[in-house]
């Protein structure tokens, strides 16, 4: 009788002190998935505009219902990179929805030998840093029987002064739409 309650305060203390890490990963997890828009169906996340300052400089203003900076970037091209986990159907029944996250803005050349040699620009779009449970997601998604896939998706556009674009995303991926005169014309002329 002694020995049966003696092993079973063991065996609660063990699963209280084992559950403990499990916890605090949880939360910093969910802390992590919180820096992440949930995804549903293809939605405007950003309007970019550009505007030259100096020969191949300019100053770009990326904008959405709660973002608003302006970066310089040199180059002939804006690249916006993104994070995307897509959840199996069976996890969306639950109401998770798919998630994406913004992760980066950059410069790019048209041509190879400059983006080799001149300079390029990146700017982090992830303000709040906890954990990068990114990372641990890639590396474990097979394991995972809740997700479908983890993945980038990227999109780039011409640099030109006075272009408008707006950023899409979806459940494939980024969207990018001309909304001026300037960006169809620069996208038309790009080579």
């Amino acid at each position: 009788m002694v020995k049966g309650f003696f092993i079973g305060f063991l065996l609660r203390k063990f699963f209280v002190a084992a559950s403990i890490p499990l916890l605090a990963l949880m939360v910093a997890v969910g802390l992590d998935f919180s820096t992440y828009q949930a995804l549903t169906d293809q939605q405007k996340i950003f309007s970019l505009k550009v505007n030259r300052i100096d020969d191949n400089l300019y100053d770009v203003e990326l904008a959405s219902a709660e973002y608003f900076r302006n970066y310089s970037l040199a180059g002939d091209q804006w690249q916006l990179d993104f994070r995307l986990i897509r959840f199996t159907p069976a996890v969306a029944l639950t109401g998770l929805s798919n998630l994406y996250q913004p992760s980066r803005l950059s410069s790019r050349y048209i041509d190879i030998t400059d983006q080799q040699t001149r300079p390029l620009d990146y700017y982090s779009l992830r303000d709040f840093q906890t954990i990068d449970s990114w990372k641990y997601l890639k590396q474990y998604d097979s394991m995972l029987p809740f997700i479908d896939s983890v993945f980038g998706s990227s999109v780039y556009m011409p640099l030109e002064d006075g272009a408008e674009y707006e950023i899409l995303i979806g459940f494939t991926g980024l969207v990018v739409n001309s909304l001026n005169d300037k960006a169809q014309t620069a996208v038309h002329n790009w080579h």
